[in-house]
């Protein structure tokens, strides 16, 4: 017994260790950077903290967005350009659609982002950062209107060996607000002027109103409002949404750090991305979207030039005229179909353009195709007639042929609609229109 009491006492402990509970910022610095860099097929860039800014960290749990300077090289033997591109599907991983709070899809489609070349006055800095004396400079950019949820720079060079291309690329998020007002930045020949633009209440413009509300095939997303939805809707009438916007003036109009939503500052936003972001809001009021996030990927936006009061007021026909001027004037015809003379000239007029002459942008938004966009299809099969539906031979036990199985996510809630949006835009003024038509697809019509 003894014995084994001097045995203990000869024993060497080995020392204690203090265990402490790890938190985010621990386990932030235990990442491997290998998991914080964009790797892909010919990219290879690394966190580099430099005087561009700190080292890139990927979005994580506790990090709310990505942010921060990588390095490392392209691999591609061609112009600059085609080196950049290699860069955008790695990209869509971190680089998201903001949809400023509405109900929709934020992942962006490599097919619309694309890199544009510029010059900044930090092109030199990034040269002596890549150790060489020209530069070249990108900036992201995405399809028109679309809103990022980063600015992304890229300076690239060419490597000693003719291999490929050094790169450097910095991201810096962007918080844009949340809803009405919004920070604008309109860019003029006299250079940039910070604007706010604000949504009119529609209960000012009240012929338009009862034209929104004389649509009656669906209804607004309101508690209480669903019904019964069949294959074909005896109802072929449109949805209609229409949206004014306007900019504050004068001198009772907030400052521009102070008007818009939010405690702090946001980021600008461009006109056209505001009116991209009221085609998300249009699509999210409908009872279509009224769960189900808008593919916000699919709404494309296009610039169809300027318009005249008479062009407006007139219906022109499209045949016979350039590819731009049709492409307006198919818009112009098609928003007369909804919106009478009498309404343009007794409400919309007098704010598009007060001093009764003068041009008008016209801009249009439609869907694109579900594939082309990156959505995947609701189904990949179509019933083609009646018998396809209630055949006597029907097996009720199992999905049947044209049932969506291939998708397990949310399916897209517009794959059978069409949306026709058309804007009218006064920056002079400061007004702009929204206007939009929701139809849906006839199911059995193969050619839609």
């Amino acid at each position: 017994m003894h014995d084994n009491e001097e045995d203990l006492q000869d024993l060497t402990l080995p020392p204690i260790k203090v265990v402490r509970k790890i938190g985010p910022a621990d386990t932030l610095r235990a990442v491997d950077h290998c998991e914080e860099g964009f790797i892909g097929p010919c990219v290879d860039l690394k966190p580099h903290k430099c005087s561009l800014g700190s080292a890139g960290r990927q979005r994580s749990g506790w990090s709310v967005t990505a942010r921060g300077v990588w390095r490392g090289c392209i691999s591609h033997s061609g112009d600059a350009a085609e080196a950049a591109a290699l860069l955008l599907p790695v990209l869509t991983t971190t680089v998201e659609l903001d949809v400023c709070g509405i109900l929709a899809t934020n992942k962006a489609d490599a097919e619309t982002l694309r890199f544009v070349r510029v010059s900044s006055e930090e092109q030199s800095t990034a040269a002596s950062i890549l150790d060489v004396g020209v530069c070249t400079g990108f900036r992201l950019m995405g399809a028109c209107g679309h809103v990022l949820t980063h600015d992304a720079d890229l300076w690239m060079a060419t490597l000693s060996d003719d291999s490929g291309f050094q790169a450097l690329l910095r991201l810096r998020p962007q918080t844009h607000g949340k809803g009405s007002p919004f920070h604008i930045d309109r860019r003029t020949p006299l250079g940039r002027i910070e604007e706010v633009w604000e949504e009119v209440p529609m209960v000012e413009l009240p012929q338009l109103l009862r034209i929104t509300m004389s649509s009656t095939s669906d209804e607004l997303a309101l508690p209480g409002m669903e019904r019964q939805r069949y294959i074909v809707e005896e109802d072929e009438n449109a949805n209609l949404v229409v949206n004014c916007w306007r900019r504050r003036d004068g001198v009772d109009a907030d400052p521009v750090d102070e008007a818009v939503s939010g405690s702090t500052k946001s980021d600008a936003l461009t006109l056209e991305q505001l009116m991209w972001l009221d085609a998300l809001g249009a699509l999210a009021q409908t009872s279509i979207c009224a769960e189900v996030p808008v593919p916000s990927a699919r709404v494309r936006l296009s610039d169809e030039g300027m318009a005249t009061r008479s062009e407006l007021l007139s219906s022109q026909s499209a045949h016979g005229v350039s590819t731009e001027d049709a492409a307006k004037l198919g818009s112009l015809a098609f928003l007369g179909q909804y919106v009478p003379v009498e309404v343009l000239e007794g409400e919309l007029l007098p704010r598009l353009l007060p001093a009764g002459g003068g041009t008008i942008r016209v801009l249009s938004a439609e869907l694109a195709d579900a594939v082309a966009a990156g959505e995947r299809p609701a189904s990949a099969r179509r019933p083609r007639n009646i018998d396809d539906l209630f055949s006597e031979t029907a097996d009720f036990r199992v999905p049947c042929p044209w049932a969506s199985t291939d998708n397990p996510g949310i399916e897209d809630p517009l794959v059978n609609h069409e949306l026709t949006s058309v804007f009218l835009l006064s920056e002079t003024s400061g007004f702009a229109m929204a206007f939009h038509c929701i139809e849906a697809k006839d199911p059995c019509d193969l050619n839609s």
